[in-house]
């Protein structure tokens, strides 16, 4: 490999890296701190791979899903999601520009998440933080 070849081969390495490989992530900015956005989960059941009717666990009606956003505090912060939330709850605008509300929010499982409860037909999600710039969540889905 010519050094050319080689000087280019670590700066397309070290930018893959700087990124997350092009998987950088979305961060919602709050009062308490920053959170990333790490994962986006389309459920039938809260908390999701729950048996529905057992205590706890929470089946969406029919016709609708939970989509979840699963946060990650981007500092080492202990907070609880209320403390977090801004004085506008969150909302979901769907592709068909419709839109869903903020169903809960809170801890599960050791992660920080909000979660939404939008039609199943529904196919792409973007969301809408006070105070932050609408995030694409498509991308996130299934991570």
């Amino acid at each position: 490999m010519t050094p050319r070849k080689t000087l280019l081969f670590v700066i397309v390495a070290a930018a893959l890296l700087l990124t997350g490989c092009g998987g950088g992530r979305d961060q919602v900015q709050t009062d308490e701190g920053a959170f990333n956005i790490v994962e986006v989960q389309l459920s039938d059941t809260f908390p999701p791979d729950c048996s529905s009717g057992s205590p706890g666990c929470y089946g969406a009606n029919s016709g609708f899903t939970f989509l979840i956003v699963w946060l990650e505090p981007v500092e080492d912060i202990e907070v609880s999601m209320d403390a977090a939330m801004p004085a506008v709850d969150p909302t979901l605008t769907l592709g068909d520009g419709g839109g869903a509300p903020l169903a809960v929010h809170g801890f599960d499982g050791g992660r920080y998440f909000v979660a939404f409860v939008p039609p199943a037909s529904a196919s792409s999600f973007t969301l809408n933080w006070e105070g932050n710039s609408p995030i694409s969540l498509d991308g996130y889905i299934g991570e």
